[in-house]
């Protein structure tokens, strides 16, 4: 299988047992998110996923994050460098993607669909790159009485925060921007409770995707309507990726990835993992499996990946890889 949809938050990685997880999961190659903050230029993974697809070429698709120093007065420094130009070194240095955060809540400065990303999405249909986009977050992050137990404060959004609708307006002018780059929109777009509008998206965009990466919310929408959500996957058995969102040891892909499996090939009625502390308690339980054939699940957890972002990874250039290893280092000092 092939995870679409994983992080690496800390330096300090047991990278044996990091692997051992995601074999123990059935997994061998993954997509490694990068994550950026519009609001925070120092908050960049890139260094750590340069080196971790230098030191796993074969495993490791790699789709950094935008990095935002030439627009923080802290960090600007010449050796910054604007968004269209940033895709084309990482093109050339051998990535397989790119990943925004940017239509999160807490990470939306500018407009998606606005001038500040236009030539930076131009560049990245160019160099025929999917952009991996969060957007939005579950509806019942916006109101603090149905706010999950599980949730962190910071997943509270009032009127300070752009709402849902606002967030998925935007995205979709984006999209409808460039129909030619390819999209993959992760957790479902939050739109699990909402088939009939995914369905209506995806007959209408082409050249999106969804992925299946929790949050957990995703599989009780699915469950609450299963024959629903079993026509849904068989109809757009090609549109769907598979992922776990595992990012740190305290969530690791294994559990989730036995929860994602079981949903996808099983009738099972079944509690998330409880050891995960982003998924239990909640009181939504159980999930109900949609038993999906086998050729239908062998698309979702690896072909439509391949299809899009090809059977290995693109090969490094070490040189320009190194180069950008230090010009990060001389912009934020380590």
């Amino acid at each position: 299988m092939i995870d679409n949809h994983t992080h690496l938050f800390e330096d300090a990685v047991d990278l044996v047992q990091y692997w051992e997880d995601f074999a123990n999961a059935g997994i061998d190659k993954i997509g490694l998110l990068c994550v950026s903050n519009p609001f925070d230029s120092a908050v960049n993974d890139n260094a750590r996923g340069l080196r971790m697809k230098r030191s796993f070429p074969d495993r490791v698709f790699l789709l950094p994050g935008c990095e935002y120093s030439f627009d923080d007065q802290r960090f600007r420094h010449q050796q910054s460098m604007y968004l269209s130009q940033q895709v084309d070194r990482y093109a050339a240095i051998g990535v397989d993607g790119w990943k925004c955060l940017e239509g999160k809540p807490g990470y939306h400065k500018y407009d998606l669909s606005g001038p500040f990303y236009s030539d930076f999405l131009d560049a990245l249909t160019v160099h025929q790159l999917p952009l991996l986009i969060h957007v939005g977050d579950p509806i019942e992050f916006w109101n603090a009485d149905t706010l999950p137990k599980w949730a962190f404060a910071e997943w509270y959004y009032d009127d300070r925060h752009p709402s849902l609708e606002y967030l998925r307006k935007d995205a979709l002018t984006m999209i409808e921007q460039h129909p030619d780059l390819i999209v993959v929109l992760p957790h479902f777009f939050f739109m699990s409770y909402e088939l009939d509008s995914a369905a209506d998206l995806l007959a209408k965009h082409p050249n999106v995707l969804f992925d299946l990466a929790p949050g957990v919310e995703m599989f009780f929408g699915f469950s609450s309507d299963r024959e629903q959500a079993q026509a849904f996957f068989t109809t757009y058995q090609d549109r769907i990726l598979f992922g776990t969102d595992r990012g740190v040891a305290e969530m690791p892909a294994e559990p989730r990835a036995s929860m994602i499996m079981r949903f996808l090939t099983t009738a099972d009625s079944f509690d998330p993992p409880h050891s995960d502390v982003v998924m239990w308690p909640d009181d939504r339980a159980p999930i109900r499996g949609i038993d999906l054939p086998s050729p239908v699940v062998d698309k979702i957890t690896a072909q439509n990946f391949v299809d899009h972002f090809g059977a290995v990874p693109r090969a490094l250039d070490e040189d320009l890889l190194q180069a950008e290893l230090n010009r990060l280092r001389e912009i934020y000092g380590s």
